[in-house]
């Protein structure tokens, strides 16, 4: 039997589209984002300079100057629709390195599989995505006929498909990534309690396999740093900011760390146990020395002294025990998280920042 669990075709679940994709069509995952990459381009280049709307006129923003649309075409869509068919095989990696560390329990793991297809195929949560991409389509329509005639994609009745279909079409491939994130989660979080994890005192390079779904938790946030792009340069492109743009920061703000340790905090969890214990134990023996010690003192002073030796090294061991790492990952991948986390406003801030030092050396010269 394969140690490796779930499948790479069940880690797709009940989503139709990305079995067809993969079983009939054998797309990979780079063949997918050129065919996003050259659609982008046939839209808002093609399709745009067909009807004249691609060269800046009279009445209506063209194509070429929507430069927020550019990013979205010609960068978030393609790595979106990259990361839908490469996030199984990132998942069947993790899980391939987890359970290679459990053992051979061959009846755990067919309990396993069972538990998890039992999650993956479950209709349910395609349905949802399916419908949200739906509702996203209606909501992105009646925002382009409000802009009829004024902008380049709500300019006739075709360019609004065109939009609103792309969109819709990622907005499930999100959701889609998003849920397999989630179910990945549950089943890693169920490998963590099949085996202790020891606390190290140093960050991990390795870490009974952990070490592989540290890394693809990082590919999820990197994958959501590019997704906050199209939040983190808003103030770059937009004339005028919507009034739920603060709430789209923060949510991304909160969503992106939480996709990166959610895969990683049932380890945390065990990690932090397992030291407990240890403390526990030290603790416990230190105790025992101490109230020896107490006794020798009075009548033995050689053993005494010996017990007091230990008793120094009991306390040194609980010392450096209590500081030990309880994240299976090391600060380096931490710090690369948070630079990517932060990335997307990266542009804007040095545009506060720049504008800020122009007004103050302005104010100086005047002077």
């Amino acid at each position: 039997m394969n140690d490796a669990f779930p499948n790479l075709y069940a880690i797709y679940g009940s989503d139709p589209f990305g079995k067809v994709l993969v079983k009939r069509w054998q797309m990979r995952p780079l063949s997918m984002a050129l065919i996003a990459f050259l659609l982008g381009g046939c839209y808002m280049g093609g399709l745009a300079a067909v009807f004249g709307y691609f060269l800046p006129r009279p009445g209506i923003v063209a194509s070429s100057v929507d430069y927020f649309n550019q990013v979205n075409f010609f960068l978030i869509f393609p790595v979106i629709a990259f990361y839908y068919l490469a996030q199984p095989a990132k998942i069947e990696g993790a899980y391939t390195a987890l359970i290679r560390h459990v053992g051979k329990d061959e009846s755990w793991l067919e309990e396993f599989r069972i538990q998890m297809n039992t999650l993956s195929v479950h209709r349910g949560w395609w349905l949802a995505c399916f419908a949200m991409g739906v509702f996203v389509i209606g909501t992105g329509t009646y925002d382009s006929i409000l802009k009829f005639g004024g902008w380049w994609y709500s300019a006739n009745w075709l360019m609004i498909a065109g939009l609103q279909a792309a969109r819709g079409i990622v907005v499930y491939m999100i959701l889609v990534v998003f849920t397999r994130h989630i179910i990945a989660s549950i089943g890693f979080g169920r490998i963590y309690q099949r085996f202790e994890i020891l606390a190290p005192i140093l960050p991990p390079s390795q870490t009974y396999g952990i070490r592989a779904v540290a890394d693809y938790a990082f590919t999820f946030t990197i994958l959501a740093a590019v997704v906050g792009l199209n939040i983190g340069l808003g103030p770059l492109v937009a004339d005028k900011l919507g009034l739920d743009y603060p709430i789209q920061a923060v949510l991304y703000l909160v969503m992106a760390p939480v996709g990166f340790f959610l895969p990683l905090w049932q380890a945390h969890h065990e990690m932090v146990q397992s030291r407990n214990r240890i403390i526990d134990n030290l603790s416990a023996q230190y105790q025992n020395e101490y109230d020896q010690l107490l006794e020798d003192v009075a009548h033995n002073a050689k053993e005494a002294d010996d017990r007091f030796k230990r008793l120094k090294t009991i306390q040194d061991t609980y010392d450096l025990i209590e500081k030990s790492w309880t994240w299976p990952f090391n600060t380096s991948t931490l710090y690369k998280v948070i630079v990517t986390i932060l990335a997307p406003f990266s542009l804007a801030v040095l545009q506060v920042l720049t504008g800020y030092v122009s007004d103050l050396v302005a104010k100086l010269i005047r002077r």
